[in-house]
């Protein structure tokens, strides 16, 4: 590995160690001979990048030590090439050496990390694309000084840190437009993005922070549910469905259609919500034509919901629909019954008797509020 000239009697520790104070204080180093520090820099990072690249042999992205069983390298050169990396002393045991690679592998990659950002900033946001050990303080620290809010955002993403990423988001988010710096963060956008590539065990994570968007732009934040992605597929459906619900039943109702018509899914609790919700939404005055045309094309077409318990929500409180809307509602859901016998006869006892019912709802006079 070349290292940077005046510095070949140190060891690689010292060098990175001298090369972070001379960064941090904003002086040059004492070996550049004369050259500005920023020239210096310039000539540090091939030396920076190799050292990276190296420790990358050896080291996994979560830190842990690479198994290097059927290499070339036999156990003997694995440690002559760490004692190389270190020039120290290299203890025999498997888990101080991996502490020792993992503490030179912070220091150059937060060192490198230093450095592009004294010359070169935008070479700091490609890094944090790449697996790095980078000290996750100093670069926070650095990037909110220096405002690079969307390099900050993509380092906290790398590193796992979700809800720090989220809660900036949020903030900047909800901020004034107007500032440059951070002007194509404000508004819902990123914070939906971010989610959407959020893997469905972080459900936690992406129901609290999918608030404000679905409050400040439905149609946007329910792009997190809805989007032709696998991972908006895999969401643990009945939690996804319990949260809309709570918040806001249009959402609840969309989110149903989306899954049993696009999704195909069959879950019979979900056809039966759906039925359920369809019917709620029209005993209300101003439901629109397409909306009325949904509800039946759904209530004829679904074989997975409970045809009683629709029949049953068409009397309740004595409220009844019109005469027209409530005969065809009847016979679409005399018809799912007969298709669906089994399941009523599992409810009430016998085919028998829900036939006996469905005559009885058939029969009885329309009266109260139209639709």
């Amino acid at each position: 590995m070349q290292t940077p000239r005046g510095v070949n009697s140190m060891t690689t520790v010292q060098c990175l160690v001298s090369i972070q104070t001379a960064l941090v204080r904003g002086r040059a180093y004492i070996a550049t001979e004369g050259k500005d520090l920023k020239a210096a820099t310039a000539e540090l990072r091939p030396f920076l990048v190799s050292a990276r690249t190296r420790l990358q042999r050896y080291l996994n992205p979560d830190g842990s030590l690479k198994d290097t069983q059927g290499r070339a390298n036999t156990a003997t050169s694995h440690v002559q090439e760490a004692q190389d990396l270190l020039l120290a002393q290299v203890p025999e045991s498997a888990e101080e050496r991996r502490q020792q690679l993992l503490s030179t592998a912070q220091l150059v990659d937060t060192t490198l990390f230093r450095a592009y950002m004294y010359a070169s900033p935008s070479l700091a946001g490609p890094l944090f694309r790449l697996d790095n050990f980078c000290d996750p303080d100093v670069v926070k620290e650095k990037l909110i000084e220096t405002e690079r809010y969307n390099d900050l955002v993509d380092f906290l993403y790398g590193k796992g840190l979700h809800e720090q990423a989220l809660e900036l988001l949020e903030k900047l988010g909800k901020g004034e437009r107007g500032k440059e710096t951070h002007s194509q963060l404000v508004g819902p956008h990123r914070t939906v993005a971010y989610l959407q590539n959020l893997p469905p065990e972080m459900i936690d994570i992406i129901l609290r922070f999918v608030e404000w968007p679905l409050s400040e732009d439905p149609e946007l934040g329910m792009q997190v549910f809805l989007a032709d992605s696998e991972r908006a597929e895999t969401l643990p459906r009945e939690r996804v469905l319990d949260f809309l619900a709570k918040k806001d039943r249009a959402l609840a109702v969309r989110y149903l259609k989306h899954i049993t018509q696009e999704l195909n899914d069959t879950t019979p609790s979900f056809h039966q919500r759906l039925a359920e919700d369809y019917i709620q939404v029209l005993r209300q005055q101003d439901v629109s034509p397409e909306w009325k045309e949904d509800a039946l094309a759904f209530l004829r077409n679904s074989r997975y919901y409970k045809p009683y318990k629709a029949l049953q929500m068409l009397s309740a409180d004595g409220q009844w629909f019109s005469g027209m809307l409530r005969s065809k509602i009847l016979t679409l859901t005399r018809s799912q019954s007969l298709r669906s016998s089994s399941h009523c006869s599992q409810q009430d006892g016998s085919s028998q008797t829900s036939s006996r019912y469905l005559r009885f709802q058939a029969e009885r006079p329309s009266q109260g509020r139209r639709v």
